[in-house]
């Protein structure tokens, strides 16, 4: 049987014939579905995969993982040494992020740069610090900036500031602190929770200290003394380190902090109340600063000098044969005839506990100008012998430690 338009047949072949009916091809899908959750109070991710399998319209998911829960490990090892997206460092990541940069960013930085325990994600200036006022008129705060805000700490003794830091992905904030507790002689430095102690008694007034909290974050500081106002002048600084470049934000510059009530008159009180306490208390560790501080409780600091004083030799006063040393004298002093013949000229070796003083002492009658002259150390007094009476035993005390007593006879 031949076709009917084959050749040869006399039927003149259909052109027009609807092609073959072919059945529609069931759509078919594979999907994998991924979630991952972020537990921050476990330090965990949470991870689910599923597959689901779509053939002829009909679907069928099939849970693979549910809820494993997986560590962190950037949360929980010493990621400094992890690489950055980028080029590696903050500002390379920061561009590698571009606009979308969230959280987990922030928080990786933060991490690499170990200030987890010293910043804040929350504007402390808006709060704590911000709305308190001055209630320390004696201490001129510096002028509130975007940057920056602060207020006296209690009692009026130092200053707190709250300070805004660009980390490249972000704006954080940190607390700031610089306190004298002159009472119990205590300097406190403080960024976070992170702070620093020192008594001032090691401290050298006027020198300016770095102290590094992580290699991102330093403290610098300076605290002087001022004897003429009772005030002391503080300079602070926070240093923040991001790939290598240092950038220094000033906090407070020659703020004046007065010294407050327990020392009105504007010296400093011993630690441990009496200086064998106060020995005690410095456990041998003897600075000049400790000393100036004894002197000056026992009033005496203008009087003596910390250098030796020397006894005229056996030449001074020859030929004064009226006159001569008396023969005991008490231990620790020396003394010789003074080329006037009419006094002496004595080295005292004083024992002040927490130190020891060599200092000129010194008696002299003028009997032309009839003036009897005393003196200790940088003290000097002189006595008109025509309103004295002759015999008397006087005083005269030296700050709360030393008291000369003088007495001048006349035998006729």
């Amino acid at each position: 049987m031949v076709a009917p338009w084959a050749k040869g047949s006399q039927m003149s072949p259909v052109r027009d014939l609807a092609p073959p009916v072919v059945p529609p091809i069931k759509k078919t899908q594979l999907l994998q579905i991924l979630s991952v959750d972020k537990l921050d109070q476990e330090k965990m991710f949470s991870v689910t995969l599923a597959i689901n399998l779509c053939i002829d319209d009909v679907c069928e998911e099939v849970i693979v993982i549910d809820k494993l829960k997986v560590p962190i490990p950037l949360c929980n090892t010493d990621i400094s040494s992890i690489q950055l997206p980028g080029d590696g460092s903050i500002a390379g990541f920061a561009t590698e992020l571009g606009s979308k940069i969230g959280n987990s960013a922030v928080d990786l930085v933060i991490e690499k740069l170990g200030l987890g325990d010293y910043v804040s994600k929350q504007d402390c200036r808006e709060g704590a610090l911000v709305g308190k006022g001055n209630s320390c008129p004696s201490i001129s705060l510096p002028i509130p900036a975007d940057l920056l805000s602060c207020h006296p700490t209690l009692y009026c003794t130092g200053i707190a500031c709250c300070a805004a830091v660009d980390i490249k992905v972000t704006q954080l904030f940190l607390q700031t602190w610089l306190a004298v507790d002159p009472c119990d002689f205590e300097l406190s430095v403080g960024l976070g929770s992170w702070m620093y102690n020192k008594t001032l008694l090691d401290l050298d007034w006027g020198i300016e200290r770095e102290l590094v909290i992580v290699d991102a974050l330093k403290i610098k500081y300076k605290i002087d003394k001022l004897d003429a106002q009772k005030s002391f002048q503080i300079d602070l600084s926070v240093i923040v380190c991001i790939d290598g470049t240092c950038e220094m934000i000033p906090v407070v510059s020659q703020l004046l902090v007065p010294i407050p009530f327990c020392n009105t008159n504007g010296t400093l009180s011993l630690p441990g109340g009496s200086i064998n306490g106060y020995l005690t208390h410095l456990a041998g560790d003897v600075t000049d600063t400790a000393i100036d501080l004894v002197l000056n409780t026992l009033g005496i600091k203008e009087f003596v000098s910390d250098q030796a004083c020397t006894v005229p030799t056996s030449a001074s006063g020859q030929g004064c044969t009226q006159i001569s040393v008396p023969p005991l004298l008490p231990q620790g002093v020396s003394c010789s005839v003074d080329n006037s013949c009419h006094g002496f000229q004595c080295c005292a070796d004083i024992d002040l506990k927490i130190t020891r003083r060599s200092l000129d002492v010194y008696l002299q009658v003028d009997p032309c100008n009839f003036v009897l002259s005393v003196g200790f150390g940088e003290w000097s007094l002189n006595v008109s012998l025509f309103t004295y009476t002759w015999g008397t035993i006087e005083t005269q005390s030296l700050g709360n430690a030393i008291d000369i007593r003088y007495e001048c006879e006349k035998q006729l």
